[in-house]
């Protein structure tokens, strides 16, 4: 911490993920899983193209997701372990969305939502 002005300043200190990296398929079952998702929202997205790329962010990042939620995975250090902390939130969410979508489309059709 730096104190010589009436703010408080600060270096920023870059921390590496480590090496371990998500397999093919658990990139490939997060991106469906995202496209899923917007394909509720009736919308689209182009994510990066490639195995380097932070893929975790790009789809937690266009979505309007909890803050804790995306607040832990800032914390993780590894592409790997957000991929899979990534597909297990939207398997959490798929089922309460799908029901919402349902339900939307039920009320708008004859108001009986069940």
């Amino acid at each position: 911490m730096n104190q010589d002005r009436t703010f408080l300043r600060g270096e920023i200190l870059y921390v590496q993920d480590e090496p371990e990296k998500p397999t093919s398929e658990e990139r490939a079952h997060a991106i469906e899983l995202h496209r899923q998702i917007l394909a509720l929202a009736s919308a689209q997205q182009d994510l990066p193209e490639g195995e380097d790329s932070p893929l975790s962010y790009h789809l937690a990042g266009s979505l309007p997701l909890d803050l804790d939620f995306k607040q832990k995975l800032l914390g993780l250090r590894s592409e790997a372990k957000r991929i899979q902390t990534v597909i297990e939130y939207f398997e959490g969410i798929l089922p309460n969305l799908r029901r919402a979508v349902q339900i939307r489309q039920k009320v708008g059709g004859n108001g009986h939502s069940h």
